[in-house]
């Protein structure tokens, strides 16, 4: 069996009523619906899903064979993941989580601003956490502010404003 790599999709955030529906929070475009293996935590067993809607900003899973909360408590406040090759393909400008995290960040003069440490996800846009020497930066991850994405060199270009 060849080894693949983990893709973080999401995380268990609570379990919901008693017939071992679990809430997920999404860190990316994953719909979980599926026909594939999702992962839970560290472990390296396959899990399937059986029903999947949406609630608010989350998801709601119920995995085949876990019908029970005492079943499923245990995955609480774990990540879950899929296989690299199972991710879906993204339009353009978009980009996975982890192909951004550790990524350079340069300003227009081409000055090192520092690293992109988290992403934050929200409805409207999501914000890239920056971390230089000394303190941290949030930019919107918007058009007027990243100018260029290169993910074969590590480096992104964004535009600052005074304040940032």
């Amino acid at each position: 069996m060849q080894i693949m790599n983990k893709i973080k999709v999401g995380k268990i955030i609570n379990t919901h009523g008693i017939k071992g529906e679990l809430k997920i929070s999404k860190t990316g475009v994953e719909s979980f619906d599926r026909d594939i293996p999702y992962y839970i935590g560290n472990d390296n067993i396959e899990y399937s899903i059986e029903k999947v809607r949406k609630r608010k900003d989350n998801v709601m899973i119920t995995l085949k064979g876990f019908n029970n909360i005492n079943k499923v408590l245990k995955f609480k406040d774990k990540d879950i993941f899929i296989n690299e090759g199972d991710m879906i393909g993204l339009d353009d400008d978009e980009y996975y989580i982890n192909e951004l995290i550790d990524m350079e960040v340069y300003n227009q003069d081409n000055h090192k601003i520092g690293v992109i440490k988290d992403v934050l996800k929200y409805d409207v846009n999501d914000i890239y956490i920056v971390k230089s020497k000394d303190h941290e930066i949030m930019i919107p991850a918007v058009k007027e502010f990243i100018l260029s994405v290169d993910l074969d060199n590590r480096k992104i270009v964004v535009k600052l404003i005074e304040g940032m």
